[in-house]
Order: C-alpha cells, then sequence, then structure tokens
C-alpha cells in the first residue's frame, strides 16, 4: 500500500513538472513574440510619389516581343513592370530601351555625369538621330522628415521632391556626356559648327532649355554632321 502512495505521488509530481514546463515554454514564447513585435519599426510615411507618371504605360522593351506595362522609378532609377497581380523590377541590360506610344522613350547606357564621372543608368530619349542624340536623366529626391522644435511648429513629414534633369548629349557612338543646356557648352561640343548652329538658333528661335526647341535643334545638326 506504502508503495503505490509513493508511486502515485512520483507520477502527480511529473505531471506537474510537465505541464509547468509546458506552460512556462508558452509563456517564453509570447513574450518573444511580443518582444518581437516591439522591435518592429513601420515604414515611414513618405509624401508624394517616385514616379514620373503615376499609371502605367504600354511599351515594348528591346529585349522581348510582347507589350509591356512600366512605370519609371526615378528615385530608385528602375523601370517596373506590371505582370498581372505582380510588380516586377525589369533587369537593366546595357543599351537595352524601351519605347511607348506616349513619347516616354528610354534607354539603359553609360554615360558621364555632371562630375565628369562615368555611371550606368536610364536616360529618357528627348532627340533619336543617326549622328547625334540629346538625353535627359529624369530625377526625384527624398525631402527628410522635419520634427518639430518647440509646441508651436507642427511636424513636416517626408517627401518625394522632382528636381530639374540633367541632361546629356551623345555623338556617334561615344558615350553620353553631361550638357549644361549653355551656348558655349554647346559650341565646344561641335567646334566647327558654331557659326550654322547659331544661325538656325536665331532664326528658328530655339530656347536651349525646352525639350521641344532641342529636338529640333539636334535634328539639325544631324543633318550638318
Amino acid at each position: 500500500m506504502k508503495t503505490k502512495l509513493i508511486f502515485s505521488a512520483i507520477i502527480v509530481f511529473l505531471l506537474n513538472t510537465f505541464v509547468y514546463s509546458q506552460d512556462n515554454q508558452e509563456l517564453i514564447r509570447l513574450q518573444n513574440d511580443m518582444n518581437a513585435r516591439g522591435n518592429v519599426k513601420s515604414k515611414p510615411t513618405i509624401m508624394g510619389t517616385p514616379y514620373v507618371i503615376d499609371n502605367y504605360i504600354s511599351g515594348k522593351a528591346s529585349n522581348a516581343t510582347e507589350s509591356i506595362l512600366f512605370k519609371y522609378n526615378a528615385h530608385k532609377d528602375e523601370i517596373e513592370l506590371s505582370e498581372g497581380n505582380k510588380v516586377t523590377i525589369l533587369v537593366p541590360q546595357k543599351n537595352l530601351t524601351i519605347t511607348s506610344v506616349a513619347n516616354f522613350n528610354y534607354i539603359y547606357t553609360d554615360y558621364f555625369d555632371k562630375k565628369g564621372e562615368f555611371a550606368s543608368g536610364y536616360l529618357n530619349i528627348v532627340s533619336n538621330n543617326e549622328k547625334v542624340k540629346y538625353f535627359k536623366k529624369e530625377k526625384i529626391v527624398i525631402d527628410e522628415a522635419v520634427e518639430p522644435k518647440n509646441s508651436y511648429e507642427t511636424a513636416t513629414p517626408a517627401k518625394y521632391r522632382k528636381v530639374d534633369p540633367d541632361y546629356f548629349i551623345q555623338i556617334g557612338e561615344s558615350e553620353p556626356r553631361y550638357f549644361s543646356r549653355k551656348k558655349k557648352d554647346l559650341d565646344k561640343m561641335f567646334a566647327g559648327k558654331e557659326k550654322e548652329i547659331s544661325k538656325f538658333i536665331k532664326d528658328n528661335n530655339i530656347s536651349l532649355t525646352k525639350d521641344e526647341n532641342m529636338e529640333r535643334l539636334f535634328t539639325y545638326i544631324n543633318e550638318i554632321l
């Protein structure tokens, strides 16, 4: 009889120990889960858009036979593709071109930037002639959020902001080079053709800061090279 009592006591002790261990493990798991959730930081809200145009545009990529739906993320310098319910990033390749009926045409290429440094990325095609081409690099930056310094000020959220694009000229097969949109820079790039170019600019009231004017100008320059 005494042996049975001892055996029963051992069984009860083991059962209580097992239940306590299980409960303790569950509590630890819940605590770890709560700690993990507390450490997750929500993505900060950024006002505005990183896209040149928010809507997807129908177009064609030079490395594909099917039409694509795309939009350009000028902050990340990426082409996003809409494929049903899925959004993917177009893998960039040198000299890859994306064309659209909406006249948003891009090429992924090497170029020399404003500092004269070698870079690669998407350029928007403004004028696409055989001997001379004209591009612009669309840019969108983020203005960081500003916290109020006192109770009278209000917080300013982070926001995307479109800045002036950079422009590039490509002559022949050379890499595109930064163009300041100043006449002296144009004369330097097309040395020996300054008089003809100056006359065309004057006769046609060409503004070096308007894309539609520059398209006309480079069509003319292509003819005299």
